[in-house]
């Protein structure tokens, strides 16, 4: 019997090609091992691409859900946007070594990498905990009166599928050792790829951790009249109501912080105008895409645990 003869460069890319459908095909139903954010740009055009058509751009800024790793160079998984309202299907996301490799031309980052500085992904919580900001500082009547209501209808809306973490301490004072509980507390809960609301009384951005990534939802006033006649109202003292509209102009000018903006809002538009966003976040962790496979694996099952709360 005659031996077999070279195995043709087409058909090593055809078993290359098909190995690499499969892990896509099986990345597809499993979990979210972790998430980062990309702290460059990738365009998706890298040659050694285990499946071209299946390679996975991504901007500066967006968050990233790796799901299962493909070999040294790449892992696969999918980009939740910055905008959670934007979703990517499921794809070839180059590793960190590899994204550094691709990047080493420009001599500025050649040097950081020599220096071991170049950092291209940045770890988060696979679910970003939402937290509400404003009008004003988070102690004042104003601002417990208007996000109770939407944290209420929250809870009611996303029942079964919102765990809420509230911490006993003062976010703007927290220690270092208490500040690892808070983010460990919500990098477990985003694990279970339900909603997680950070309950603080964090007044601004700035009060909070950055390695949280929160998706801060801003309640605002922005007439001035309405604004003066609301804290006049239900302020103490002139002290007090100094230090309300201070707070308040400080969280105006700094719209850039912000995920979503409720303004100037009647109770149902402002729960209509929450629901939607959460709904958006919601589907943008889960949407996959169709491998084309002779075989489908079988859509790993949601489990929905009930409203918990988590106090440190």
């Amino acid at each position: 019997m005659a031996s077999p003869g070279p195995v043709s460069p087409e058909m090593k890319a055809s078993v290359r090609e098909y190995a690499a459908m499969e892990a896509l095909a099986k990345a597809c139903a499993s979990p979210v091992q972790f998430a980062c954010c990309a702290l460059v740009s990738f365009h998706g055009d890298a040659e050694d691409v285990p499946l071209p058509r299946y390679s996975t751009s991504f901007q500066q800024g967006d968050y990233i859900h790796f799901k299962q790793q493909y070999n040294d160079d790449w892992w696969i998984g999918r980009v939740v946007g910055h905008n959670p309202m934007t979703v990517s299907g499921m794809g070839f996301i180059p590793s960190e070594a590899r994204l550094c490799a691709t990047i080493v031309e420009m001599m500025e980052s050649e040097q950081k990498l020599a220096e071991g500085t170049l950092t291209v992904y940045e770890g988060a919580p696979i679910m970003r905990p939402v937290v509400f900001v404003g009008p004003s500082l988070k102690s004042s009547q104003l601002t417990e009166l208007l996000q109770k209501a939407l944290v209420s209808f929250m809870k009611e809306q996303f029942a079964g599928r919102l765990v809420t973490i509230k911490p006993e301490y003062s976010m703007a004072t927290v220690t270092q050792e208490e500040e690892r509980e808070v983010e460990s507390l919500v990098y477990q809960a985003g694990t279970s790829l339900n909603l997680v609301f950070l309950d603080s009384d964090a007044s601004f951005p700035s009060d909070l951790c950055p390695s949280l990534h929160p998706l801060i939802v801003y309640i605002q006033i922005s007439r001035q009249k309405v604004l003066h006649k609301l804290v006049k109202e239900m302020s103490a003292n002139s002290r007090e109501r100094a230090a309300q509209l201070d707070a308040a102009y400080q969280l105006y000018e700094n719209p850039h912080h912000y995920s979503l903006i409720i303004s100037d809002s009647n109770h149902d538009d402002a729960c209509q105008n929450l629901e939607l966003f959460l709904e958006s976040y919601w589907a943008a962790t889960r949407s996959v895409i169709t491998v084309e496979t002779s075989q489908q694996p079988s859509p790993r099952p949601q489990t929905t645990p009930p409203v918990t709360e988590t106090q440190l």
